[in-house]
């Protein structure tokens, strides 16, 4: 009995899950943005008259590649992308034969790849104004309250799973 309560304090203390932050951009008053994300995290932006989620999906350190999905609203399906370090990614996303975004990776590495989002829809006027403040997340995590959350939970697991040890080997 004793091992088996021991082995479902042990299971409850593991995460389950990976969390993963969705930033949400407005790209009227700045045209360009740069983003530091992990894997799994998505960036939510409006352009072209089209709200667009981009999710960086997996990274290759090794390749220095990662790989995004697009979700661009009224599409069937996503688009994939894969794109290398110091490379250029441009989107249609109203399918006029203009170019609409520019994503492009300055960095990539397994705990973190930063990536710029240009909005090209604006004009030439905009497109020479490049940030350059490349080690700090752009926006705030719309999903903060849910991962306080899970971490509250995660502590508490294993509070939970350290009390239970101790007692357990406090009679012996």
């Amino acid at each position: 009995m004793k091992k088996a309560t021991l082995l479902l304090l042990i299971l409850l203390a593991i995460p389950l899950a990976q969390a993963s932050s969705l930033y949400t951009e407005d790209f009227s008053s700045a045209n360009e943005k740069t983003f530091n994300l992990k894997e799994k995290d998505a960036v939510r932006f409006n352009i072209a008259g089209k709200e667009t989620e981009m999710m960086l999906r997996s990274i290759s350190p090794e390749k220095s590649s990662a790989k995004l999905t697009i979700f661009v609203e009224g599409a069937e399906t996503p688009q994939y992308a894969t794109i290398q370090t110091n490379s250029k990614l441009f989107l249609d996303l109203d399918r006029d034969n203009q170019k609409d975004v520019l994503i492009q990776a300055f960095y990539i590495s397994k705990e973190n790849t930063i990536l710029s989002i240009t909005n090209l829809e604006q004009g030439p006027a905009l497109t020479g104004q490049a940030t350059s403040n490349l080690a700090g997340n752009s926006g705030a995590p719309s999903n903060q309250g849910s991962n306080i959350l899970k971490g509250g939970i995660i502590s508490l697991s294993i509070i939970i799973a350290g009390l239970a040890l101790y007692f357990i080997f406090r009679k012996k």
